[in-house]
């Protein structure tokens, strides 16, 4: 069964890479997808447009973070005495500097709460990244 499941996440991931490829250069993809599904619900569609970068935030970078911390092996280090998963950490350092980058590109902007949206992603995915990697590694 771990086998089966292992396989299973494995083609996950190469479906992850590929999809974030193709969204690099077609980014509004995903967007498309759910408008068309949900566009004759007017409160779902409003709720969509409003939100929807956020919600992108916390599933692509909570993603991320599942990935990172399964493939690091879900290592650990010690930050001011609390013991918190190292993939979590460089995540939660690269959607900084990304957010922050923002700040100085024209027609871009920082938002806390879209780093707010990253951090909740890294939080809940990357503990599900350190669980996954501890159960199938026994």
């Amino acid at each position: 069964m771990k086998i089966l499941f292992r396989n299973f996440l494995t083609l996950a991931f190469i479906f992850a890479f590929a999809f974030a490829v193709y969204s690099f250069f077609y980014p509004s993809l995903l967007y498309r997808i759910v408008d068309s599904t949900f566009s004759r619900d007017a409160y779902i569609h409003k709720m969509m447009n409003y939100s929807w970068d956020k919600q992108g935030h916390f599933f692509y970078i909570g993603f991320c973070a599942l990935m990172f911390n399964y493939l690091l092996r879900s290592k650990k280090i010690s930050v001011r005495g609390f013991s918190v998963l190292l993939g979590s950490v460089i995540l939660m350092c690269l959607t900084l500097v990304e957010e922050l980058r923002q700040y100085f590109i024209p027609n871009r902007n920082f938002e806390l709460m879209d780093l707010l949206a990253g951090y909740l992603g890294i939080i809940t995915f990357g503990f599900m990244g350190g669980w996954l990697y501890r159960y199938l590694s026994k």
